[in-house]
């Protein structure tokens, strides 16, 4: 039962009504069941480098602030190292598993650019909080409403978080273009290699991170191109042989058959550095495979196996020798078509 108090002084009689809890929507949630909030915080190594936007002080901000806003911390939420253009984020779509059940009231964030850095996407996570009734309370923000204003407001911010994350990938676009051009291959590097500290940096920039030979598995990439430019092995033949060689992926395993064709496509095992539409001969790498043995292996393929492995279930007679005439597929059977060829012997 509310409690109600009455005072008189003098000729005027005051009234105090009982403190009531009520949100900016007007509802009175005096009565409701405690107040639940999650704290989602990201960091990808830009923002964590550039704006010392550290996981930790994310966290310790938005915590402090929901328990004085009078919410329980129901779950702390973080992605790091995971970049805001999408939302294919663990952590992200434990926020968007959290809203579509209700489990919470509010969320809270740094900034609203820590939500998402992608226009659609972060007017999608706005619409999916409205209608789960859950405040976003961004920290570093203004406070917004429901209004039209406030929502317009909301939406040319989120535009400008695009623009910074589209002009920030411009930027790391020509850099690696750059390093490109002097012959440094300017991303992860491929199967039998690593990326390393230069020992012996230059005074290029780009020469501050190099890619070498792995010596754990560099002599198996040569061997892998040594046994298939005999012609006397298809892919999965080296993919066993290596494997018990031990050649091992990182999680233990074999290596892929569509790894395997694209390793033994890739000039940069003779020294080339090929990325988006630069072409450099003489990169700055030591390369694995002579080049003779990398052209021999390039004709194996154009000429015999033609993209199309022989490893089969059953043995097909004239398999890779008779294709179907509409599709070119090998061997006697095309399930494309649907046809069933028969040989006669006469």
């Amino acid at each position: 039962m509310e409690k109600t108090t009455i005072n008189r002084v003098g000729g005027i009689t005051a009234i105090a009504l009982p403190m009531r809890n009520i949100d900016y929507k007007g509802k009175d949630m005096s009565n409701d069941k405690p107040k639940l909030a999650a704290v989602y915080c990201r960091v990808s190594t830009s923002d964590q480098a550039d704006n010392g936007l550290s996981i930790e002080s994310q966290e310790a901000v938005c915590s402090e602030r929901a328990v004085k806003d009078g919410y329980k911390i129901l779950e702390v939420i973080k992605d790091e190292g995971r970049s805001g253009g999408t939302l294919k984020r663990s952590g992200i779509q434990q926020v968007i598993k959290l809203v579509s059940e209700k489990a919470i009231n509010a969320l809270y964030v740094i900034h609203g650019d820590r939500l998402a850095r992608n226009t659609a996407d972060h007017l999608a996570l706005r619409d999916l909080l409205r209608k789960n009734d859950v405040i976003l309370n961004c920290i570093y923000q203004p406070v917004m409403d429901d209004s039209a204003t406030s929502r317009t407001m909301d939406t040319i911010m989120a535009s400008f978080n695009e623009m910074q994350r589209l002009i920030t990938a411009e930027k790391v676009i020509g850099v690696m273009s750059e390093k490109a051009k002097l012959g440094y291959f300017p991303s992860m590097a491929p199967i039998g290699y690593r990326n390393v500290l230069n020992p012996n940096q230059t005074g290029e920039r780009a020469s501050k991170r190099i890619i070498v030979p792995n010596p754990a598995i560099g002599s198996f990439v040569t061997k892998a191109f040594e046994l298939y430019a005999t012609g006397n092995y298809n892919v999965f033949d080296l993919i066993d042989i290596l494997y018990e060689q031990g050649m091992r992926t990182k999680s233990g395993g074999k290596i892929a058959h569509s790894r395997m064709y694209e390793m033994l496509r890739n000039r940069f095992y003779i020294g080339e550095v090929h990325w988006r539409n630069i072409h450099v001969i003489n990169g700055r790498h030591e390369p694995l495979v002579a080049k003779g043995t990398f052209e021999r292996v390039q004709q194996i393929l154009r000429t015999h196996n033609r993209k199309i492995c022989r490893k089969r279930k059953y043995k097909w007679l004239l398999a890779g020798f008779v294709r179907c005439h509409k599709h070119g597929i090998c061997p006697i059977c095309c399930i494309l078509c649907n046809h069933t060829y028969v040989l006669v012997l006469q």
